[in-house]
């Protein structure tokens, strides 16, 4: 478990549900955990040069708990009208483990991973 997590790709396209990415993140700790999940997007809006920039949520996890949040709604306001790429991280002021899962149907087939590591790590 670490206290910080990163994840390089993502993508949700502007219209139809051919992309699933979900974040599932579980505290092994005796006590729940305020986390913090940024999307950085990639990118402009469509015919500007305004950056899509970046957006933070907080979460509380249980202790001891899994919690899992579907990705596509921290794509939230203008970004939702095109489609949009991104990175995410997760940070946490106790260690979490943190997996993104992904089906796609543009290239048919589903995969999982943990992120990369990053920050202060604990033992489960």
């Amino acid at each position: 478990a670490y206290t910080s997590w990163a994840f390089g790709a993502g993508f949700r396209p502007k219209a139809g549900n051919q992309v699933t990415e979900y974040l599932r993140l579980f505290n092994p700790s005796v006590s729940e955990v305020v986390v913090e999940i940024t999307i950085r997007f990639d990118g402009t809006f469509e015919g500007t040069d305004i950056p899509l920039g970046e957006e933070t949520f907080r979460r509380t996890l249980p202790a001891r708990g899994v919690s899992e949040f579907d990705i596509h709604d921290f794509v939230t306001g203008d970004r939702r009208d095109q489609d949009t790429f991104y990175g995410i991280t997760v940070k946490a002021a106790s260690p979490v483990v943190a997996y993104l899962g992904r089906y796609d149907a543009f290239f048919p087939g589903a995969f999982g991973t943990l992120g990369v590591p990053l920050g202060v790590t604990g033992t489960i």
